[in-house]
């Protein structure tokens, strides 16, 4: 069981953590396979490529647009994780608004699995800048800036 320390001290086990739960993206679409830590400063995620992927292009592996998804994702489920585990209120989802500076330096192949890290940079009401490092192994593969604006659960309605 890995605990990590979070919030006050508490420990939280994130591997009881199910990813459908603070994301609405389903296979084959879903980027994101776990929720390997959170902290005020960084979340972090991991990703199993696989062949059955719609980003993944056997000829090519897995494209340029899975990164910036997979990078999207898990800014998304740092808002999905706030919300249900730490604010204990319905989970949000977040909506990407823009990239900007994004670098893809490798492209993975199947089989590879990914660590993405998120942390905000910035945040202005609802809409918040992440900087991303998408990592093979120790490898940067990826890297840039998102800005991602947090819906309304509440109002049935998003905040764009």
């Amino acid at each position: 069981m890995k605990t990590v320390k979070y919030i006050e001290g508490e420990p939280f086990d994130f591997s009881a953590v199910k990813i459908e739960d603070i994301l609405p993206q389903r296979p084959p679409v879903l980027v994101v396979s776990s929720l390997l830590s959170h902290c005020p400063d960084e979340t972090v995620t991991a990703f199993n490529v696989g062949e059955d992927n719609v980003f993944f292009d056997p000829a090519r592996g897995f494209c340029a647009e899975g990164l910036m998804e997979n990078a999207a994702q898990t800014c998304s489920a740092r808002i999905g994780f706030i919300s249900r585990y730490v604010d204990m209120r319905p989970v949000s989802i977040g909506l990407l608004c823009r990239i900007r500076n994004y670098s893809v330096h490798s492209l993975p192949s199947a089989g590879d699995t990914l660590r993405t890290c998120v942390s905000a940079s910035a945040s202005v009401g609802q809409m918040t800048i992440f900087k991303t490092r998408t990592f093979r192994g120790e490898e940067l593969i990826a890297e840039g800036e998102l800005a991602v604006a947090e819906s309304d659960p509440g109002s049935g309605e998003n905040v764009i």
